[in-house]
């Protein structure tokens, strides 16, 4: 497979092998930690997204909408850290911005 990573011309397959760019392999071994740690959080807010909040509690029950807003607030946060996470990553990754 040959994909470009953050136009530098570096295959996939030569990152997977080591690109033969002492630099550009240690900042992505360098950044493996943060991407492992934003892939999670994008995980847990997809099955946060995926499990969804239970129509009958949000309104069949006297604080159903504000366990519902709750909810909605933590998944909103997770995504948003997630994102943050994710650029952070690769621009450690990268050398350069997300």
């Amino acid at each position: 497979m040959s994909k470009q990573i953050n136009g530098r011309g570096i295959t996939i397959a030569e990152t997977r092998a080591g690109s033969g760019n002492e630099e550009f392999d240690a900042r992505l071994i360098a950044a493996a930690p943060e991407l492992l740690e934003a892939c999670q959080m994008f995980a847990e807010w997809l099955r946060r997204e995926e499990a969804g909040f239970p129509a009958e509690t949000r309104f069949n029950t006297p604080d159903g909408e504000a366990k519902w807003r709750e909810w909605f607030d933590e998944n909103f946060r997770i995504c948003d850290l997630a994102q943050k996470q994710a650029r952070a990553a690769i621009a450690k990754a990268t050398g350069g911005e997300a």
